[in-house]
C-alpha cells in the first residue's frame, strides 16, 4: 500500500465542478457566529469543507452529497479534500483477521460502480485501524464493539490530521465542516487539538454522517469534556443489533458509536435515515432527512431561504 504521508504538499482541493479551488476571498462574513470574521465564497457564498471518508475520495464525497448540495442550491461554496493514503480495498486497508484462514467480511474488492463514480481517481483513506486479535474465532465487528479489544491506530492518522488542519488554518475559516465515516474522526480530533492548544476553532458549524467514534485511546484525553459548538449529527438506522453478520448493509456506525459521539457535542441536532452506512441520496425518508440538515445550514448560516 502506498504511503503519501511524508509529503508536505495540501490535500488536494476539488470543487463540484472539478477544478481546482481558488484562494478565498478576504471579505468578512458577519452572520456567522465564529468571532474571526469568515472570508466570503465567490458572490458570498456560504463556505463548506468536506472530507470523505476511508477508501473514498473527492469525487465519491461529490456523488454522496449530491442530494444535499441539491437542496442547499447555490448558497454555499463547496471544498472536498482528499486523503493522501491510497486504499487497498482487498483488505479493507484494516487487519482484523487473517484473510488466508477466516475472510472477515471485509476483504473484498470495491463494488465496480465505485470505480465509475471514482472517475479514474484513486481510492484514498485517512488512515487505518489495527487490533492484536489476528484470531479467526470472532467477526470483525464482534472485536470492534468489545471494549475490551483494544484497536490502535497507524501514524498516518496524526499526519493526515496536521494536513487538514494546515489546510483549514491557510484557507478557512469555513462556516461549516461537513464529513463521513472515518473522515469525522480526522474532524474530532482536530477539534481536541485546537482546544488543547488553546487556538480558535476555525469553522462555525459541525456537519457529520456515520460518525466513528475514535477508537486509540491515546487520543481520549481531547474528549474528556463535550464540545460546544454547534453540531448535526446524522447515522442511519439499518441493521440490527447483535447480528455482525448483517452489518456491511447496515450503519455499524450507528450501533458502535452513536452514544458515544453525541456525548461528544453539547448542542447536537441528531436525526436518523432509513439507510445504512452512507450519506442519504434516494428516497423519501432520506431527502426529508437532507432537508432537515439543509435547514439547520441554513439556520445557523444565517439564510432565510425556505428549502424545496
Amino acid at each position: 500500500m502506498a504511503d503519501d504521508s511524508a509529503a508536505d504538499t495540501s490535500p488536494p482541493v476539488v470543487t463540484p465542478d472539478g477544478a481546482t479551488a481558488e484562494a478565498p476571498e478576504a471579505a468578512a462574513n458577519p452572520a456567522a457566529p465564529p468571532a474571526a470574521a469568515l472570508p466570503a465564497g465567490k458572490a458570498g457564498r456560504k463556505r463548506v469543507l468536506a472530507l470523505h471518508g476511508n477508501g473514498a475520495n473527492s469525487n465519491i464525497m461529490r456523488w454522496q452529497t449530491d442530494m444535499l448540495r441539491s437542496l442547499a442550491g447555490d448558497h454555499f461554496e463547496w471544498e472536498f479534500l482528499d486523503g493522501d493514503e491510497e486504499w487497498t480495498w482487498e483488505n479493507a486497508g484494516n487487519s482484523y483477521t487473517d484473510p488466508a484462514s477466516a475472510p472477515d467480511g471485509r476483504h473484498n474488492p470495491q463494488p465496480i460502480f465505485m470505480i465509475g463514480v471514482s472517475q479514474g481517481m484513486p481510492f484514498r483513506g485517512w488512515h487505518q485501524v489495527r487490533c492484536d486479535d489476528n484470531s479467526a474465532d470472532r467477526h470483525a465487528m464482534q472485536k470492534l464493539f468489545d471494549p475490551k479489544t483494544p484497536f490502535y491506530s497507524n501514524d498516518q492518522l496524526d499526519n493526515s490530521v496536521e494536513r487538514v488542519m494546515e489546510h483549514m488554518k491557510a484557507n478557512g475559516p469555513y462556516d461549516i465542516v461537513l464529513a463521513f465515516s472515518s473522515g469525522t474522526v480526522v474532524v474530532n480530533i482536530i477539534a481536541g487539538l485546537f482546544r488543547e492548544r488553546g487556538e480558535e476553532l476555525p469553522w462555525g458549524l459541525t456537519v457529520f454522517f456515520s460518525s466513528v467514534r475514535p477508537r486509540d485511546e491515546k487520543y481520549a484525553r481531547l474528549f474528556k469534556e463535550p464540545f460546544t459548538q454547534q453540531a448535526v449529527l446524522v447515522w442511519g438506522r439499518k441493521g440490527k443489533l447483535g447480528d455482525f453478520a448483517s452489518q456491511m448493509g447496515a450503519d455499524w456506525a450507528n450501533q458502535y458509536s452513536k452514544k458515544t459521539v453525541e456525548k461528544m457535542y453539547k448542542n447536537a441536532v441528531v436525526m436518523e435515515h432509513s439507510g445504512g452506512h452512507e450519506l442519504p441520496r434516494s428516497g423519501n425518508v432520506e431527502k426529508n432527512v437532507c432537508k432537515k440538515v439543509v435547514k439547520e445550514m441554513f439556520k445557523y448560516c444565517g439564510i432565510a431561504t425556505k428549502v424545496e
